[in-house]
């Protein structure tokens, strides 16, 4: 394998490992530190197959944060999703299983 080969391998775990790191952050309501950990070091570290997930588990975490700033929120995720696309290739389930269980009405539906 080359050196271009290792480093794709090793950036897409790290995809992976920090998408569920702030999943499970924000299921035990750190949404402030999933926030981070989606933002930091640098948010274009993300491959392309892992950008729309990021965007969508950030506006989550936003939204828990600052349910105020819905609109906003709501907005940047629209227009993110024309630019990066709808999310694939990530199993939801078990966010999706926390938030019926956590939430109900707006709130529910809003995330």
């Amino acid at each position: 394998m080359t050196d271009n080969g290792s480093s794709l391998i090793l950036k897409q775990h790290f995809d992976n490992i920090n998408l569920d790191f702030a999943e499970v952050l924000i299921m035990d309501s750190q949404s402030a530190r999933a926030i981070d950990v989606l933002t930091e070091p640098d948010p274009a570290i993300y491959s392309k197959n892992y950008i729309s997930i990021k965007n969508y588990l950030l506006a989550s975490a936003q939204y828990l944060v600052t349910p105020a700033s819905y609109i906003k929120i709501k907005q940047t995720l629209a227009n993110q999703i024309k630019t990066d696309g709808k999310v694939s290739g990530w199993d939801f389930s078990m966010f999706n299983t926390w938030i019926g269980g956590r939430f109900s009405g707006p709130t529910k539906r809003m995330i």
